[in-house]
C-alpha cells in the first residue's frame, strides 16, 4: 500500500465536484473521469452529480479502496473535522455542503472549487460546510488510469462529409454562447445538447429531453437555445467572435451521503 498521490486538475469536460476528485486521484482529464462514471453507471447521459456508490467503483477500478473510518465520524464542520482528523500521510475523501472534497495531510483540501490546487482548509470556501460522510483513501495497486479510460472508451463514429461539416457548425456556435454538447456516446445514436448556464431554467424548450439524434437535429436544438439567449438578452450578434469558453469549478449537489 502506497500514500495517495494528487495530480494537477485537467478540468477539460467536466468541471463538476465528482469527476474532479476522480481526475485529481488518477491523472485523467475529467472528461475521461465522468467516463468512467458513466461506464459504472451504464448510462451515457453526461455526468452532473455523483453518488458514494459511483465514485467508489470508480476508484476501486483505479486501484484505490474507499472505506468509511470509523475513527473520524462525519460530524460537525468541514473545518473543525480536518482539524481533528487531519493527518500528514492520509487522504480522505470527504462530502460536505452535497459536494466531493479531498483531505490530504494535516490540513489541506482540493476540489473542483480550488482548480484542483491544495489550501489550506482556514482559507477555503466551504471550510464551514457541514460534514455528510468521510471516507479513508488507500492506494492499493497501481492502474494505468489512462488505459483503463481508452479500454471503456466508445468506438468512434465514422461521420460522412456532410455530418462533419455539421458537427463543425454545431462546435463552433455551441462554444461561442456557452452551450454544452456532448457526442461522446455517439454510438448510441444520441447527442447531448445541454442549456446555457444564462438560460433561466423555466426557460428551457427541451426541459428533461436533451439528446439529439443527429447533428442536424443537435444544430436545431443549439440554434433554438441561441435565439433564445438573444431573447434574454445574452449574446445577439451571432457573427461575432465569442471568447472560447474556459473550465471552470461549479459548486452543486454532486455528493450523495454514506448509505
Amino acid at each position: 500500500m502506497t500514500n495517495i498521490t494528487l495530480h494537477p486538475l485537467d478540468a477539460s469536460g467536466n468541471s463538476f465536484c465528482g469527476p474532479a476528485v476522480i481526475a485529481l486521484l488518477s491523472g485523467l482529464v475529467t472528461k475521461d473521469a465522468a467516463l468512467l462514471v458513466r461506464h459504472v453507471k451504464g448510462d451515457p447521459t453526461p455526468v452532473r452529480g455523483t453518488t458514494t456508490s459511483q465514485v467508489a467503483k470508480v476508484l476501486r477500478l483505479l486501484g484505490i479502496s474507499m472505506v468509511a473510518d470509523r475513527r473520524a465520524p462525519a460530524t460537525g464542520t468541514l473545518a473543525t473535522w480536518v482539524a481533528r482528523h487531519g493527518a500528514p500521510h492520509d487522504t480522505f475523501l470527504v462530502a460536505a455542503g452535497h459536494h466531493w472534497i479531498l483531505v490530504h495531510g494535516r490540513d489541506h483540501v482540493a476540489c473542483s472549487l480550488t482548480g484542483g490546487a491544495l489550501v489550506d482548509v482556514a482559507n477555503y470556501r466551504m471550510a464551514g460546510a457541514r460534514m455528510e460522510a468521510a471516507f479513508r483513501l488507500t492506494q492499493v495497486a497501481k492502474v494505468n488510469a489512462q488505459q483503463l479510460a481508452d479500454s471503456v472508451r466508445p468506438t468512434p463514429v465514422q461521420l460522412s462529409a456532410i455530418e462533419r461539416k455539421l458537427k463543425k457548425m454545431v462546435t463552433a456556435l455551441a462554444t461561442a454562447h456557452g452551450i454544452a454538447v456532448d457526442d461522446e456516446w455517439r454510438e448510441f445514436e444520441r447527442i447531448w445538447v445541454g442549456p446555457p448556464e444564462t438560460l433561466p431554467e423555466d426557460a428551457d424548450p427541451f426541459e428533461d429531453d436533451h439528446f439529439a439524434y443527429s447533428w442536424e437535429e443537435a444544430l436545431e436544438h443549439v440554434e433554438a437555445y441561441v435565439d433564445l439567449l438573444a431573447l434574454a438578452g445574452g449574446r445577439l450578434d451571432l457573427g461575432d467572435a465569442a471568447p472560447e469558453a474556459q473550465p471552470t469549478a461549479r459548486a452543486g449537489n454532486d455528493a450523495a451521503p454514506a448509505p
